[in-house]
């Protein structure tokens, strides 16, 4: 009876370490989307400076955050479940660049990014599912900024040499499918992409 016991409390011992590493990876995870989603301040700059509406063309690392800069308005219920304004009209651009720079520190050409360039700070994360099997994690971020912005994009991430990192995001309300390179820029995901 006791070596019953025994084994009894060393598989509850066990599951409850293995819940708790899941936890543990599933918020390291989570720490990761910010900055998976962020693009460069200078990309941003550029699209500042130019004299037409930006476009997903005009920058060569294709992240989350450009993505969301380039959608066209939609009334689309599907679309709109994945990202949509909560302005009644396009939202003031400093509005937009206030929250997108929350981390920039200095003034004109003097100015650097302390933390991400991104629609998806960290805490306007509401919602965060993680799914791990292996090296391997899927889920979905939810985020909203009051009376700004709301949406949620599916993610995968990959643990390689112990570490996670997130290699693709996907909208596909809106026909987004970005996979980062082994240079570390995203792009669309092509019908040939491995998603590696």
């Amino acid at each position: 009876m006791r070596s019953s016991q025994l084994v009894l409390s060393a598989v509850l011992l066990t599951s409850t370490e293995f819940g708790r590493a899941l936890a543990d990876d599933a918020e390291e995870i989570r720490k990761l989307v910010p900055f998976a989603s962020s693009m460069k301040l200078a990309d941003l700059d550029r699209l500042a400076m130019s004299p037409t509406s930006p476009k997903e063309s005009d920058v060569e690392d294709k992240s989350l955050t450009l993505m969301f800069l380039t959608f066209p308005m939609t009334t689309d219920e599907k679309s709109r479940e994945q990202f949509r304004f909560l302005t009644d009209a396009m939202p003031k651009p400093t509005d937009l660049v206030k929250e997108l720079t929350r981390h920039v520190v200095g003034k004109g050409r003097f100015r650097v990014a302390l933390g991400p360039v991104t629609f998806v700070q960290a805490d306007r994360i509401t919602d965060f599912t993680c799914k791990i099997g292996g090296e391997r994690a899927t889920g979905t971020v939810s985020f909203e900024v009051p009376k700004l912005y709301k949406g949620k994009a599916d993610y995968v991430a990959r643990r390689t040499d112990g570490k996670w990192q997130i290699g693709e995001f996907m909208m596909p309300g809106r026909g987004v499918h970005i996979v980062r390179g082994e240079d570390g820029k995203w792009g669309r995901k092509t019908q040939g992409d491995s998603g590696k």
